[in-house]
């Protein structure tokens, strides 16, 4: 049993996108959004309904309300306009559920722990890529502002 639990995490390189400028981040596979939604200025979207997580174990969690829409950039492949979910993931920036993954008709090879691709990408899609001007996720956390800094503005 003890072989079943826990271990390295599944987690796949993605880009996320907006107006030609991206980031490049890591996901969990089965949206840090704050500081993305600040680094695009992008406005969140609230929901229509609110929708509540549920933990490991079945436990209720955070409630969602609220959407960031941006491009997303998995192993190359473009997808455009994805409704990121926000909400507080500890320790990952973005989970890629699993209906999505699904309905994208993306499979999954956890032995290898790599992403297996159905369909052919276009080279046009491949290009978009090439072209994205890349920062460090780093830069996107704002530091607080010093106060000393703060003196000659009132």
């Amino acid at each position: 049993m003890k072989d079943l639990i826990g271990g390295k995490s599944f987690n796949v390189p993605i880009k996320l996108a907006h107006n030609g400028i991206a980031t490049s981040t890591n996901s969990l596979v089965d949206t840090g959004a704050n500081e993305l939604a600040r680094f695009f200025n992008r406005k969140f979207q609230e929901l229509p309904f609110k929708c509540c997580m549920k933990g490991y174990n079945g436990a209720s969690g955070r409630v969602i309300d609220r959407t960031l829409t941006l491009n997303l950039w998995v192993d190359g492949q473009r997808f455009r306009n994805v409704p990121l979910l926000v909400t507080d993931l500890g320790q990952h920036s973005v989970i890629l559920g699993q209906k999505w993954l699904a309905a994208q008709d993306i499979w999954l090879d956890v032995k290898n722990q790599h992403l297996v691709w159905l369909s052919e990408w276009s080279i046009s899609e491949q290009m978009v890529e090439l072209m994205l001007k890349i920062v460090l996720q780093s830069i996107l956390k704002c530091p607080d502002p010093k106060p000393e800094h703060q003196t000659d503005a009132k």
